[in-house]
């Protein structure tokens, strides 16, 4: 029996297979010392269920505040370089041993997924300050999408 305060995500902006494979590389990382949540494994021994069609997972909670980049004190940035230079090497292990693999998208569909998200956003959010900011930031990721022109890495 599980006991604890525990987050629980609807998942709705990917496909579950894509989920499950992105779910189960996370022991990995935090075997690698990357600093991640990883999630419950339900009864059925999957960390996804589906209910009517919508995908869930299962996480502890962790405390904390949301800090902004430009809050973090110096000591915090190189911290954070560090952690995502780990980040890069676990996920490259990752790939090598595991068939992992990532999409490379055009342009394009960066900004068609940044539109998606955004109106994912606007029907399912609350409007508070977190919305108008990923609003915001999704809105800038599409413009720059569209900005850019030549061939995909």
């Amino acid at each position: 029996m599980w006991r604890g305060i525990f987050a629980l995500k609807r998942v709705t902006d990917v496909p579950l297979d894509r989920l499950r494979r992105n779910l189960a590389v996370l022991p990995a990382l935090a075997e690698a010392g990357i600093p991640v949540i990883v999630p419950v494994v339900g009864s059925s021994g999957g960390i996804v269920v589906e209910v009517d069609g919508s995908g869930y997972c299962l996480f502890p909670w962790a405390r904390g505040a949301h800090v902004r980049g430009v809050d973090l004190p110096h000591v915090q940035v190189r911290r954070l370089g560090v952690v995502l230079a780990k980040l890069h090497l676990a996920l490259g292990h990752a790939a090598e041993t595991g068939g992992l693999t990532a999409d490379v998208v055009t342009p394009e569909r960066t900004s068609e997924k940044a539109d998606q998200l955004a109106a994912t956003a606007r029907t399912h959010g609350t409007g508070d300050a977190f919305d108008g900011a990923a609003l915001d930031a999704l809105r800038q990721a599409s413009g720059a999408a569209r900005r850019v022109r030549g061939p995909a890495p």
